[in-house]
Order: C-alpha cells, then sequence, then structure tokens
C-alpha cells in the first residue's frame, strides 16, 4: 500500500509534504551550502547544449543561453522517485529530501504556462515525464525548511529528525 504524502502537524493539521530527489553527492553538498540551490527551470528550449563533468564524475548538460532563465529548486508530490527521473535514473533515485509545502512553492505546469513556456517545447520536455507531480521553488530552500533527508539504498538519515517526517 502506497503512503499519501501528507503529514500531521502538532495541531493535528494536515499538511501536504513535497520531495526533492537527488545523488548522495549531491545530498553531500546541500548539507555543506546549507540550502537546496537554484536550478536550471528549463523554460527554454536550450539551443547551446554542452557536456560537462561534474566534481562526482558524473556527466550533465549545461546551457549559457537558458540556464540562468528564473532558476528554479525542483521538487515533486511523489513517494517514489524512480517514477520521476527516467533520464538519469541512478543519479536522481537515491536521496530523498522531504520538504513541507509552502504557499510560496508552485505547481509547476501553472507555473510554466504563467512564465509563457512555448508550447512545443513543453510537450517536448514533458515527454514520458510525470509533469504533473511536479512543484518549483523560484528561492533556494534552506535546510531550516527541510524535514528530512534520507538515503533510500541504506535507510541512513543524512539530515533531520524520522519521526518529524512520519506520514
Amino acid at each position: 500500500m502506497k503512503r499519501k504524502n501528507n503529514r500531521k502537524t502538532s495541531s493535528n493539521v494536515v499538511e501536504k509534504q513535497l520531495y526533492h530527489y537527488t545523488s548522495r553527492y549531491q545530498a553531500e553538498q546541500i548539507i555543506e551550502a546549507g540550502y537546496l540551490e537554484l536550478t536550471p527551470s528549463n523554460l527554454i528550449k536550450p539551443t547551446d547544449l554542452r557536456t560537462v563533468r561534474y566534481e562526482d564524475g558524473n556527466y550533465g548538460t549545461v546551457s549559457e543561453i537558458s540556464d540562468p532563465v528564473k532558476p528554479v529548486v525542483w521538487m515533486t508530490d511523489s513517494l517514489d522517485g524512480s517514477e520521476e527521473y527516467t533520464k538519469n535514473p541512478e543519479l536522481k533515485q537515491r536521496i530523498r529530501i522531504s520538504i513541507p509545502m509552502k504557499e510560496s512553492y508552485k505547481f509547476w505546469v501553472v507555473w510554466a504556462k504563467k512564465n509563457r513556456m512555448n508550447k512545443q517545447w513543453f510537450k517536448d520536455f514533458t515527454q514520458n515525464s510525470r509533469y504533473g507531480t511536479w512543484y518549483i521553488s523560484e528561492d533556494a530552500i534552506p535546510l531550516e525548511d527541510v524535514l528530512m533527508i534520507e538515503d533510500l539504498t541504506t535507510g541512513e538519515v543524512l539530515w533531520g529528525n524520522p519521526l518529524q517526517s512520519s506520514l
């Protein structure tokens, strides 16, 4: 049975919970920095992609043109990261960061339309994705706003209190 992505607060109010999935290396960088940093929003189709190798040995693509446009922190309401990241599953499925929903977080589909994402690029970008689960923050998310960072492979809690995040 699948758990719902809600938790009860101390006043028994049900609060929606969101998740950010990442690699172990990136989780360590997040903890060291003290926040989840902004990343490309993909509002504009990149036309100048180039491949780069990151410090952890993994590869990614960057665009000098589209990456700086309205950067965001990506989140989902899906408890299963394997359903979210089909392009680089080994990079994005190991660590789950649990974050309580805030009024400032936005449902990505509405946000993308409000920000005039090209319709064809929207279709291309969301192909074979569960984009109906995506949320964004236009601001970096400090660790104070994070409930828990957990390694789904080992069960280790890297940050936070597992009881605070229980659903």
